[in-house]
């Protein structure tokens, strides 16, 4: 579970040692639509509240599990979201 926040590219291996610019997602805090798409507040592991970005579905194919999850336990969050967006779009 862990992205290079930098470039949003993905390794799929929580063992593999991290790059510099690569960070694991410690858990998914919020939804919204944030700059036109459907983004996720993320809090990475190791850093705190000040260090939480708003990062795209896509940035987190490799958090997979942990996106599900949330997506799962707050799906009415995610639901407005989208239909935030849907509704922009008019």
């Amino acid at each position: 579970m862990v992205i290079n926040k930098e470039e949003g590219e993905k390794e799929g291996d929580d063992s593999e040692e991290l790059d510099e610019d690569e960070y694991e997602v410690e858990r998914i805090l919020d939804v919204d639509a944030v700059d036109g798409q459907v983004k996720y507040k993320v809090r990475w592991k190791g850093y705190g509240s000040g260090e939480d970005s708003w990062e795209p579905e896509e940035n987190l194919e490799s958090a997979r599990l942990i996106l599900d999850e949330y997506i799962g336990s707050h799906q009415n969050k995610v639901v407005k979201a989208r239909d935030t967006l849907k509704g922009r779009k008019k």
